[in-house]
């Protein structure tokens, strides 16, 4: 643990280092249709590989990053992730064409893998378990902002021209030292005829189920949000786009207070409500017609998704020994991509089979039913007891 004098340091740098994942999405994706009219750029699908770049290639280093991260210095992870982000946004603006604008994406797709999966370990090695709590919620509060905030930055500068947008990815650069600063953890080798231990994948698959699933039902939001309000006569692109806004406000609000959320229900509870806030709010979006219910369903659904994702990275941290907090965390990021990569998959056929409605009613019975699962299935859960987990790693 660091000392008390760094702990603020290091919390605040941990908060910036995740908000970096969103900064390059939401740079890029107001910055689209300028991008479309540029010679170079005149098919939209090759924008759309563009865009899906940096996923496919998280998908496939994070097990490769997630043993790296456990074998050596996970602060030396950090500091490659963000010299290769900041690089990445250096190469594009240094050379728009459409190959350089590729290959510098899928690079940024290692430097995410990095620091996402750095960054998870690291607040499990440097903070004890309520502190922790509070990162994580911190964490999701300021990603959240960030995707409030600088769709406007890359507008602006969009209109001088699109190529500045990406010098805003030279922010990295601006961590790498606060990152030399942390503390190095001690690294064992098991002595000579030891049993090496292993990661035990099978006690956390619930925890990637539910932080995959969550972001899948997120993502309902961002792909059919504007054409559901469509449907039902709020066609105004400003309506959508507050819409679209709303469960971030929530998200920012309830991060900042999930250290005291947490300090009154276990890991458990937490999921639970989270999915069932998820449910009532897109159950809500699935009835209604009018601007102020639709509204309250987006709130009550940013409540749960601000819950879900702190609450399933501070339920892996505490059920996973250091040793293999770089692996656990590799697949929690896995999880989240897995989430965000099935779901034009999973809602493209679902939305022409059952209709705008029935999506959102279809997905909010299924969170409900994890809400369930969640609340009343202790007992036959595969997930260990959090309680129990949580006194052993403190004990040793």
């Amino acid at each position: 643990m660091p000392h008390a004098s760094n702990k603020w340091n290091a919390s605040a740098l941990l908060v910036a280092v995740s908000t970096l994942p969103m900064l390059q999405a939401v740079l890029l994706t107001p910055i689209l249709a300028i991008i479309r009219g540029s010679e170079p750029f005149s098919t939209t699908f090759t924008l759309r590989i563009i865009v899906a770049a940096p996923a496919l290639t998280i998908v496939v280093l994070l097990p490769f990053i997630g043993r790296l991260a456990d074998r050596f210095q996970r602060r030396h992870i950090l500091i490659f992730g963000l010299s290769l982000y900041a690089c990445c946004g250096l190469v594009i603006y240094a050379w728009p064409r459409p190959e350089c604008i590729l290959v510098s994406r899928l690079f940024l797709g290692a430097a995410l893998a990095c620091l996402m999966t750095a960054t998870t370990a690291l607040t499990g090695d440097l903070f004890d378990l309520q502190e922790r709590s509070r990162i994580l919620g911190w964490q999701y509060a300021a990603s959240a902002a960030v995707g409030m905030s600088f769709p406007v930055l890359a507008g602006s500068l969009a209109l001088v021209n699109w190529r500045l947008t990406f010098l805003v990815y030279l922010i990295a650069a601006t961590l790498i030292a606060p990152a030399a600063g942390l503390p190095d953890r001690q690294l064992t080798t098991p002595p000579p005829g030891a049993k090496a231990s292993h990661f035990e994948l099978r006690p956390v698959l619930g925890i990637y189920a539910l932080i995959g699933f969550g972001t899948l039902t997120l993502w309902l939001l961002t792909i059919q949000l504007a054409f559901h309000l469509a449907g039902i006569g709020l066609a105004s692109p400003v309506f959508a786009g507050v819409a679209l806004g709303t469960p971030c406000l929530t998200g920012i609000l309830i991060g900042t207070l999930f250290e005291r959320v947490r300090q009154f229900f276990a890991f458990r509870s937490i999921a639970a409500l989270a999915f069932a806030l998820m449910g009532i709010g897109y159950a809500i979006i699935s009835l209604v017609t009018n601007i102020p219910l639709v509204v309250a369903g987006l709130l009550l659904a940013g409540v749960g998704f601000g819950l879900n994702q702190p609450n399933c990275s501070a339920w892996l941290l505490s059920l996973v020994a250091t040793e293999f907090r770089g692996r656990a965390a590799a697949g929690l990021t896995f999880a989240v991509c897995a989430g965000q990569l099935a779901s034009p998959f999973v809602y493209q056929p679902l939305v022409a089979t059952a209709g705008s409605a029935a999506s959102f009613a279809i997905i909010a019975g299924i969170c409900l039913l994890v809400a369930t699962a969640m609340l009343f299935g202790r007992q036959s859960s595969p997930l260990p007891d959090q309680q129990k987990r949580e006194s052993q790693l403190l004990r040793t």
